[in-house]
This record gives C-alpha cells, sequence and structure tokens, in this order.
C-alpha cells in the first residue's frame, strides 16, 4: 500500500511540475523570454560570475554560456572579463534587462499566487517544509 502511495506523490508532483513549467512558460513568452532567463536575470547581481551565476540558477557551464550568449544578443546582460583573472566572466544586467526583469516580476507574482491560491498560508509553510524535508534527504 505504501509503494502505490509514494507512486501516487510522485506522479502528482510530476504532473503539477509540468502544469507549472507550462504556465510559466506561457506568462513568459509574452516578452520574449524563457522562464530560465527570468530565472538568470532575478539572480543576477552586480559583477555576479558566470560560475556563481551557474550554480544560484542550478545549471551546467556549457548551458549557462549558450543562455548568456543569447540573452546578450538578445540586449539583456553584458559580460566582461575580470581584469584580475581572464579566467572569470562577470554578468551585468543592461537598461533593457532591468526594464524586462521589472515587467516580468509581477507576472511571476501573480502566477505563484494563483498557483497556491487554493492552499492557506499554514498549509504553505507545510508543504514547503516536507518539500525541503524530501529535497535535504536525496541530495
Amino acid at each position: 500500500m505504501d509503494k502505490e502511495l509514494e507512486r501516487q506523490i510522485f506522479e502528482k508532483i510530476k504532473y503539477l511540475n509540468n502544469l507549472a513549467v507550462d504556465k510559466f512558460s506561457c506568462i513568459f513568452n509574452e516578452f520574449s523570454a524563457t522562464g530560465i532567463q527570468f530565472c538568470v536575470l532575478r539572480n543576477i547581481t552586480e559583477g555576479i560570475t558566470m560560475t556563481e551565476l551557474r550554480k544560484s540558477v542550478d545549471c551546467v557551464a556549457s548551458n549557462m554560456t549558450t543562455l548568456i550568449k543569447r540573452m546578450e544578443r538578445d540586449n539583456l546582460v553584458y559580460t566582461e572579463k575580470n581584469p584580475d583573472d581572464r579566467r572569470e566572466t562577470k554578468v551585468y544586467l543592461t537598461d533593457h534587462g532591468k526594464k524586462t526583469l521589472n515587467l516580468m516580476e509581477p507576472e511571476y507574482k501573480s502566477f505563484l499566487s494563483e498557483l497556491y491560491s487554493k492552499l492557506t498560508h499554514e498549509e504553505k509553510n507545510t508543504l514547503n517544509e516536507l518539500l525541503t524535508k524530501l529535497i535535504d534527504k536525496n541530495k
């Protein structure tokens, strides 16, 4: 019985993730951006290194390089080599990137509110604790 329950939980988490990703993608299509680009924009602090950024959005190095090049092409970010260590690349938001992020942020907040609207504050806390417990156990 426990195995069936575990399978059902897994399937529901997977299904919810797919629903959320689909909705998330639709929201950001109107900004000609992807969900991962939004996550990158949100995680860029002034002069963050590519390595730090990659870790903060949990992306492999080769994908991050390609993603940043696309975002440079779209004038969302720019990069500079660290003058003290030429192996290190720093990433910055352009003015267009800042404006785009400011437009996307309210949409993101609305998306999250809608996603969790059926849950009480207490249920959200419980869900967060349970998911954290599962993540910590499986790292």
